[in-house]
């Protein structure tokens, strides 16, 4: 194997094929064999599964695979498949016999079946950052919760959300530039099932410390990050049941204002140098000979997270500290008259149409809850007019597409209406017309009893009016084909889940050992 660089390392084989770990960058396979070059033939994967639906805890997911014949003859195999996960994992079937003809692929399933974990699974992606905060004249009850304002050198400070892709936050994309030791503080709000310690890492450029409901847990702002890498930087989380709030002093470097980090998982990767702890290991045995074996990693999905300690939960303020079930920017645009000469009608960015949507679980409810940014609001002269007027359409189906709940909610004539609804619904509505930019929130309460203990989709779509025509709509999942929605689960009322998959595990168990 050679990488791009013209690095090279022997390929890994078994029973001559060879695997090639693919990424970003290219990578060459070179080897010897009688015959000219026109000769070779490159065969697909052996083995190939999707690794795209993430798996909820507390329920069944079923994912598919794809496996070929690598020989010139039928061939009778046997697909045995392992996990390794960080909540109890059920495999069904773990091993499967297949037929397979030559060239021919054939598509195989299976179930995972997993039980609720009693920590979180990943450190929060929502967080508030704040920038020139001097930070040593913050009281202890400023690390407690998350701020409105810090003190500065100049004044009160503004916070502002980000949300942290790939556990990334670059702070000097917001403070507009650094230099040494500029200070700011970052602030995330952690939900906890149980009274848990959480392994944790994080990286910095340059200096920090870390706190966890106002006590520290690491501290570097003398000596700063002199190695990268989660590892050379890890701690542990003393994480209570219930809400959680971690606040994180952040001092840039000499060119770098930056911060990175993870949970668990994260830090394992970091520490085994690519290795996830939530895995899938499938393997191809044909005549006794394995044929090949890959390692797929396994993304886990947590229940939709408990409302908590929400005193009012129609105000915005109450859901901005915690973390979003979605954050729809410009992709999640879909603009009608973008190929129209008439440029006053083209998207415009974030304060024409964007979105942050809040999924929580009520007990007894789903709350629903989305803060819809739309610099002119135009509302619909009645409640049976609204899909044509500034509007939020929400469509909840089961796992396998059945909808489940269809409703249209917005404001008419300054009071909030809803048509649609096959179920006792509540709804509400109200415009911010404050700073810094408009908005209209939008809270769907439905019945826990609607939905049940079963996984199910959900998609939205806002409509917004500019000037009394539709201009553009802002997408999440797909209203129109509701099996295309997001996948969802609420968490059960009980732990017979975990209980009935170590079962099912040992089961599986005596069936490999036979």
């Amino acid at each position: 194997l050679y990488d791009m660089y013209g690095n090279s390392s022997p390929a890994e084989t078994v029973s001559g094929v060879a695997t090639l770990r693919a990424g970003l960058d290219p990578v060459y396979l070179e080897w010897t064999s009688p015959g000219s070059c026109d000769e070779v033939q490159v065969s697909p994967p052996i083995l190939a599964m999707d690794t795209t639906q993430s798996v909820l805890l507390g329920a069944t997911t079923r994912l598919s695979m794809t496996v070929r014949n690598p020989g010139d003859e039928p061939m009778q195999a046997q697909l045995q498949t392992r996990a390794q996960a960080r909540v109890p994992l059920a495999i069904t079937p773990p091993t499967q016999k297949i037929s397979l003809s030559p060239g021919e692929p054939v598509k195989l399933g299976l179930s995972l079946q997993a039980g609720l974990g009693d920590r979180p699974l990943e450190l929060p992606l929502w967080w508030k950052v704040f920038v020139d905060v001097d930070y040593t004249q913050l009281s202890p009850e400023q690390f407690q919760s998350v701020p409105d304002q810090l003190p500065g050198k100049k004044g009160m400070v503004q916070g502002q959300y980000v949300w942290a892709e790939n556990n990334h936050i670059d702070v000097s994309k917001i403070s507009g530039g650094v230099h040494d030791r500029r200070p700011g503080m970052v602030y995330a709000v952690l939900d906890s099932p149980e009274d848990i310690s959480l392994d944790c890492g994080a990286s910095a450029d340059w200096y920090m410390a870390w706190y966890l409901n106002g006590q520290k847990v690491f501290d570097d702002i003398q000596k700063g990050n002199l190695e990268s890498g989660l590892a050379a930087h890890s701690f542990t989380l003393p994480l209570k049941k219930g809400r959680n709030v971690i606040a994180v002093a952040l001092l840039s470097g000499t060119f770098g204002w930056v911060l990175d980090f993870g949970g668990p998982k994260e830090l394992e990767i970091s520490r085994t140098g690519g290795t996830s702890p939530d895995n899938l290991t499938v393997t191809l045995v044909s005549g006794g000979k394995t044929l090949t074996t890959q390692n797929v990693p396994l993304q886990l999905q947590t229940p939709v997270p408990a409302l908590g300690s929400i005193t009012s939960s129609d105000q915005l303020d109450q859901w901005m500290t915690l973390q979003p079930f979605a954050v729809l920017n410009e992709e999640a645009v879909k603009n009608y008259w973008m190929k129209e000469p008439d440029a006053s009608r083209w998207y415009k960015g974030k304060d024409d149409l964007s979105g942050i949507v809040w999924l929580r679980n009520g007990g007894a409810n789903l709350e629903v809850f989305a803060a819809i940014k739309d610099d002119v609001l135009v509302q619909a002269p009645s409640a049976s007019e609204l899909s044509k007027y500034d509007s939020l359409r929400l469509v909840l189906a089961g796992d396998e597409g059945n909808v489940l709940l269809d409703v249209t909610g917005g404001l008419v004539n300054g009071a909030a209406a809803l048509v649609g609804a096959n179920a006792p619904v509540v709804f509400r509505a109200a415009r911010q017309e404050s700073a810094p930019s408009a908005t209209t929130c939008y809270h769907f309460t439905v019945p826990r009893r609607l939905i049940g203990d079963a996984p199910f989709r959900i998609s939205l779509a806002v409509a917004d009016n500019d000037s009394n025509y539709l201009k553009q709509t802002l997408q999440l999942g797909n209203v129109d084909v509701p099996a295309e929605g997001m996948r969802e689960v609420l968490a059960p009322s009980s732990s017979a889940p975990n209980s009935q998959i170590k079962a099912v595990k040992s089961d599986a168990a005596e069936e490999a050992r036979k």
